[in-house]
């Protein structure tokens, strides 16, 4: 089983402004839309030349809010990650 890293998630109060910098830094936009979760807030994923992705959450308060992983099998990487007793 392997698992892939394919985007860090974080959270940004300066949402716009945070864009135009990774845009300076040679980041493409590669689309913008609504959080599912919360329509009021805007959604971005960036990308660089390289193929890392940086997605970018509108928030109050800046932060880690994720890290996706690509998996082979996902009902299977769930299965193991799933706690069936105490810790």
């Amino acid at each position: 089983m392997s698992a892939r890293l394919d985007h860090i998630a974080v959270e940004v109060s300066d949402f716009e402004e945070r864009i135009a910098m990774l845009q300076r830094l040679g980041m493409v936009v590669r689309r913008v839309g609504s959080l599912s979760a919360d329509p009021g807030r805007r959604i971005a994923m960036l990308s660089d030349e390289r193929g890392f992705k940086l997605e970018l959450i509108e928030s109050g308060a800046d932060g880690l809010a994720h890290l996706a992983f690509e998996v082979e099998d996902v009902d299977e990487r769930a299965d193991r990650l799933t706690v069936t007793g105490p810790i």
